[in-house]
């Protein structure tokens, strides 16, 4: 059983962060979900199994593919699934190293709809709310997960941008990073269809 890190106090995103999740997950999901978020020090093989349950390109869908030797996706896909890779590797760091790594599985948990939001938009350079807010992607997105998005798209923003707190503090939590994984995980199901994948999603 591999753990990792504590779960530390909440960030300024956390409150966010946990609706976001309850609107998400059915509610026996999220009792679960947060309960793993909390858990001191993070229980990875927990979270993986959780994450299965959400389908799609996953943690262990990520570490089986990463043990083929045509790679785990077509590198024509590679801005969309690379920062996957980066959040597998950063789960499974040295648990001394947790508090430093949450602002980077956060980013990069975001960098994975950012990918697929330029996909959808056909805007390979513009950031996440330029494609969000593009018609093509607007359009074609229900309301509710638009409004997720953009909820979404201002933790990112401050996963990128802002340094400014307390000294000796970090800007997210592990029990951020995690519910930023997970939901990033669910609202990429709602996207994967739309943006013109050459990898296959299957197990």
């Amino acid at each position: 059983m591999r753990k990792l890190g504590k779960g530390g106090p909440g960030g300024p995103h956390s409150e966010t962060l946990e609706a976001l999740a309850t609107e998400l997950f059915a509610p026996d999901e999220f009792v679960l979900l947060r309960s793993i978020a909390r858990t001191e020090p993070l229980d990875y093989d927990e979270l993986v199994d959780f994450d299965k349950s959400i389908g799609g390109a996953g943690l262990a869908w990520v570490q089986r593919r990463e043990d083929d030797p045509f790679e785990p996706y077509e590198i024509v896909d590679r801005d969309v699934f690379r920062p996957l890779q980066y959040c597998e590797a950063y789960f499974q760091m040295d648990p001394d190293d947790a508090e430093w790594l949450t602002r980077a599985l956060v980013e990069m948990s975001c960098a994975h709809i950012e990918a697929l939001l330029k996909r959808i938009a056909g805007l390979p350079l513009v950031p996440y709310g330029s494609a969000l807010f593009n018609w093509a992607v607007r359009r074609r997105l229900a309301t509710q997960t638009f409004e997720h998005l953009k909820r979404f798209g201002i933790i990112y923003s401050s996963a990128k941008h802002d340094f400014n707190h307390a000294a000796s503090t970090h800007r997210f939590s592990m029990p951020d990073a995690v519910l930023a994984y997970v939901i990033a995980r669910r609202l990429a199901t709602e996207l994967y269809a739309l943006a013109n994948l050459r990898t296959s999603l299957d197990s």
